[in-house]
């Protein structure tokens, strides 16, 4: 709901303010880090949890054992690379319509509200239809080859576990 909602939300809070859409953001995450920390129990039995330690909070570390496995390297700069192409795509788009067509923040979120539903929709209902027809693998390849973080997400999720 919050990646379709989300932009459209955020244009017509954007109109009022520019700050307000990152701030109703940030309310709102709290509101679910609070909900998820109450109501949503810890699934990994007490005698198996590890304390906390700041040295073990290093992304970096993680990235490095990651690293470390075989073949996962060019998997990596692969999915690092096509995140940072959509990453700009999505942040050019919004300047390229500024410019282009004097779109503010209402009509972006909007735009931006439509590639929410279209993503929706094709995970949610085209997806399953497509896994039936070419299988996980074939999927997976096809998303990541085009470019298609929908496709390929949820397929790999089933092809990696």
């Amino acid at each position: 709901m919050g990646f379709v909602a989300g932009p459209a939300l955020g244009g017509f809070l954007g109109e009022t303010d520019l700050r307000l859409p990152f701030l109703v953001a940030a309310g709102l995450s709290i509101v679910n880090g609070v909900y998820g920390y109450v109501a949503i129990p810890e699934s990994l039995p007490s005698n198996r949890r590890a304390g906390f330690s700041l040295i073990r909070t290093n992304p970096f570390a993680a990235l490095s054992a990651l690293l470390a496995r075989p073949g996962a390297g060019g998997l990596v700069a692969v999915f690092s690379l096509q995140a940072l192409a959509l990453a700009l795509l999505e942040t050019s788009w919004v300047l390229f319509t500024h410019f282009r067509f004097a779109w503010g923040t209402r009509e972006n979120g909007i735009a931006l509200f439509c590639v929410g539903l279209v993503h929706a929709i094709t995970q949610g209902g085209l997806l399953p239809r497509l896994l039936r027809i070419a299988g996980d693998v074939r999927l997976a390849l096809a998303g990541r080859t085009s470019g298609s973080s929908c496709t390929s997400s949820t397929a790999r999720r089933r092809v990696v576990g």
